[in-house]
């Protein structure tokens, strides 16, 4: 039996979104698995995180992983400060959506994305709609990830 956890050998695993100007980290913890030396986390509910995003802007999206004695505030003060955070030793996974890719997953009715950086390190993505198409927008909701364990 895979028992579900919040936190990994000291670590929680958060959500994180550059829409604008600043980075945001999601205050809900992914809920995290681990099996055969793989790590996934998920949000469960769309109540954890959903967003809506016009597609005339590019989004970057990050996992990040903060020990759990540390505040999330300055993680994002060090995210803020920096124009490679996928350098960062605490980014988990990063990624940019450009108006480009969103304008293809609006238009395909595209429900999920995955992306993997390197080999075996998974990204997902879920995506709703407008019921009808007269905004230019998406929804994001559900984020989830997965990893090989070190």
């Amino acid at each position: 039996m895979t028992k579900v956890l919040t936190n990994w050998k000291g670590n929680n695993y958060f959500f994180a979104v550059k829409n604008t100007e600043s980075w945001t980290i999601c205050p809900y913890k992914f809920l995290l698995t681990h099996t055969d030396g793989t790590l996934c986390g998920q949000y469960i509910s769309s109540i954890w995180f959903k967003m809506c995003i016009l597609l005339d802007h590019t989004i970057k999206l990050a996992i990040v992983k903060i020990p759990a004695s540390s505040k999330r505030v300055d993680y994002i003060n060090a995210m803020n400060q920096t124009n490679n955070p996928e350098n960062l030793d605490f980014i988990l996974g990063y990624t940019e959506l450009t108006k480009e890719r969103l304008s293809n997953i609006y238009y395909n009715d595209q429900e999920t994305i995955s992306w993997s950086e390197e080999l075996n390190k998974t990204l997902r993505l879920s995506f709703s709609y407008p019921r009808k198409k007269t905004k230019r927008e998406l929804r994001i909701y559900c984020p989830s990830f997965s990893v090989p364990l070190k």
